[in-house]
């Protein structure tokens, strides 16, 4: 049960990263959106939620992220 409580959290915070980012840039790569989904840190995903709402570009954005190779 905790699992799937977890789960639905992660995905909850990583669609709120994303709403923000298409709200505020009109669009979200394939890319941006597949590289989002792999994080699984719920804190990283809060700071980025912040960060998004706050980045003048996505290429901003973008720099923040853990590389690929973290993300999972």
């Amino acid at each position: 049960m905790e699992a799937g409580h977890q789960e639905g959290s992660l995905e909850n915070a990583r669609s709120a990263v994303l709403l923000v980012l298409s709200a505020r840039f009109n669009s979200v790569s394939p890319e941006l959106s597949a590289r989002v989904n792999q994080i699984a840190d719920i804190s990283m995903l809060s700071q980025l939620l912040q960060q998004a709402s706050v980045s003048s570009s996505v290429a901003e954005f973008e720099a923040l992220l853990p590389s690929e190779e973290l993300g999972e």
